[in-house]
């Protein structure tokens, strides 16, 4: 089988769903965005995944491609390339299964409803089969837009499941008698994964006396005010391999986000064994975290609120808290790769 990826930018997550593809004899290529990107992942080329810069390619190349691959699948990021939509109406009209990345929650705008509007008139139908979505808030999207379920796949992203489930086989066990106090947030340093908040509640638990340490790994503009901050460790973006290293000396991920889709990192800190702080504006949560079984919620953008569920780790034991990172790798196990490319391949099994 042929699979086509017209997608956005390649994150660390994306290859293992390309190598199992792959693995299970299917021919991929992936048309990726490489300019302006957010993260500074760097994948590697492989001989068995043909890669395409999307910088490099005008809409006829890119249907040039489309048209000597002859996909039997394509994967599209939504409706943000125009030139993606326009190829994706090409291979549709060929009668090709043509499934559509969606990651959105229900806001009720205007954009929202008008894409209600389209799909009720069938617009939607001229360029997808399916809507490939994460889990629940993107199902409850699904359904105000008017998707029937039989268009429906679930699992869209996965965390790389057995690089993280390996830290968690070469780390878990040894944290039983000596739990590491260090929480760590991984992720961009900009306002929206609400960095000034964590900054701000780690400061103010000065005042209670507490062995943890705080650990913050990612790039962007919070980036050099941190390095300045004695009371926190910081490190600029680590590769996947080098940050499951990192899980050794971790007992707790913490996400402040103030809107977060998905966040793909929950998975992978989940798989890895971790107790969870997230905010009740993380996607995720709703598969990877119950209250009090394996981490806490809190609400965005309250320093209070951060603060408080900050607390309640310090103030756990380390035997439970050695429970919680177990229950997390439990819970972790609601999606894998294998699942998400299990669900891609329906797309074909449905038809």
């Amino acid at each position: 089988m042929r699979i086509l990826y017209l997608y956005s930018e390649i994150m660390g997550y994306n290859i293992p769903i390309f190598e199992l593809l792959s693995k299970l004899k299917h021919d991929v290529h992936v048309v990726h965005w490489d300019h302006k990107k957010l993260s500074k992942y760097k994948h590697k080329n492989t001989q068995n995944i043909k890669y395409y810069k999307r910088s490099e390619l005008k809409l006829e190349d890119i249907k040039n491609i489309a048209n000597n691959i002859n996909p039997d699948i394509t994967v599209v990021s939504g409706w943000m390339d125009f030139d993606y939509l326009k190829t994706a109406k090409m291979i549709k009209s060929n009668g090709k299964s043509v499934v559509c990345c969606l990651d959105n929650h229900w806001i009720g705008g205007v954009k929202q409803y008008t894409l209600k509007f389209l799909i009720k008139i069938g617009i939607s139908n001229l360029f997808f089969s399916y809507l490939w979505i994460p889990g629940l808030p993107q199902y409850e999207f699904t359904k105000k837009i008017g998707i029937k379920d039989s268009n429906i796949l679930f699992d869209m992203y996965s965390a790389d499941t057995n690089l993280f489930n390996k830290a968690y086989k070469n780390y878990h066990k040894q944290k039983k008698t000596n739990y590491p106090h260090r929480f760590i947030f991984v992720g961009r340093l900009e306002d929206v994964k609400g960095i000034k908040y964590l900054i701000k509640a780690w400061e103010e638990l000065e005042e209670i006396n507490h062995d943890w340490k705080l650990t913050i790994i990612g790039n962007g503009k919070y980036l050099q005010k941190l390095k300045q901050n004695s009371t926190i460790e910081v490190f600029d973006f680590l590769q996947p391999d080098e940050l499951i290293k990192i899980v050794k000396d971790t007992g707790c991920y913490i996400l402040p986000s103030l809107n977060e889709p998905w966040g793909v990192v929950v998975h992978e800190f989940a798989a890895a064994g971790l107790p969870l702080l997230l905010s009740d504006r993380i996607g995720s949560k709703s598969s990877f975290l119950i209250d009090r079984y394996n981490g806490f919620t809190f609400k965005s953008k309250s320093t209070s609120s951060l603060k408080n569920a900050i607390r309640k780790v310090i103030y756990t034991n380390d035997k439970t808290l050695y429970k919680m990172g177990k229950n997390s790798h439990t819970l972790s196990k609601r999606i894998s790769v294998k699942t998400s490319v299990a669900n891609l391949l329906s797309s074909i099994n449905n038809k």
